[in-house]
């Protein structure tokens, strides 16, 4: 058997799905090591594939989240979300092996911007808020709703003019909160202020980090402005008013409602929100 593929430049030929790849380093993870897999016929995709680290593997809590992220994502079929191909166990180590997305990711877009300047026009940025509504409209509207819990641009990956949400890791099907309570999890300027404060969370919570995303597209600007993780997590818990006067009025009020900092004050789903947004390019049709 090969060696274990665990060292930067190592490559490996491995069998994902009954047809054989190439493994490739690609990136790190708070609990895994991201592979990519170049397939040797051209007629298959690449795939990324997720190796949970081998320190983390005995780890009950761990390895759950990681077997539940690999059940969530076979059973998706959305545009919006990448496709899963296959799981198990490869030396040894749990893996993950789904549809590389090689789009643009969102954060380097706003990195980009944040440079120069020049925030998305509104069109173009509300165009991709709705591509992410859709998509968790589809998650939230399963008949297991999944709750991702960690939309941030940094996990928004642009491919083809189709927005997709990506990295399903601290996702859970709701009703299945004993992990989603017990701690928070995604990036600490994203969290929803019951993330932050350790509370049970839901679909909603969602919604107000899309509600972030959105701002963070139309302003150039960045919503949680700490500097340590501690100050972004205390930011988080206890939200600062923004100044939405840099956005047009129609979408700064999709953002107001979204950001609530009680859940029940926010959209109640993302069909909603998606509604409000249809009658606001309406009136934005209208007027023009």
């Amino acid at each position: 058997m090969a060696a274990s593929p665990t060292h930067i430049g190592r490559e490996e030929i491995v069998e994902i799905a009954r047809r054989p790849y190439t493994l490739r380093p690609f990136d790190y993870g708070g609990m895994s090591r991201l592979f990519c897999a170049y397939p040797h016929d051209p007629q298959d995709c690449k795939l990324a594939v997720k190796f949970l680290n081998r320190d983390l593997s005995d780890s009950s809590t761990t390895l759950i989240r990681f077997q539940r992220e690999c059940l969530i994502l076979n059973q998706l079929d959305h545009p919006g979300v990448p496709h899963f191909v296959s799981s198990g166990t490869l030396y040894g180590r749990n893996y993950l092996a789904y549809e590389l997305i090689e789009g643009t990711n969102v954060l380097k877009i706003l990195q980009h911007r944040a440079k120069t300047g020049n925030p998305l026009r509104p069109e173009i940025a509300t165009r991709l808020f709705r591509q992410l509504l859709l998509a968790l409209n589809y998650l939230h509207s399963l008949k297991k709703p999944v709750i991702h819990s960690d939309i941030s641009p940094e996990n928004l990956v642009i491919d083809s003019g189709q927005l997709r949400l990506i990295d399903f890791g601290s996702a859970f099907r709701l009703g299945a909160q004993e992990l989603s309570s017990a701690k928070w999890r995604g990036k600490p300027s994203y969290l929803s202020p019951e993330q932050a404060r350790n509370q049970s969370w839901d679909h909603r919570s969602d919604l107000y980090q899309a509600g972030i995303v959105f701002y963070e597209l139309l302003s150039g600007c960045k919503w949680n402005r700490g500097h340590s993780i501690e100050d972004k997590h205390r930011l988080s818990a206890k939200p600062e008013p923004q100044d939405l006067s840099r956005i047009p009025a129609p979408q700064a009020t999709l953002i107001e409602r979204l950001t609530q900092l009680k859940p029940e004050l926010r959209f109640q789903s993302a069909h909603e929100c998606l509604k409000a947004l249809d009658s606001l390019e309406l009136r934005t049709d209208s007027a023009a």
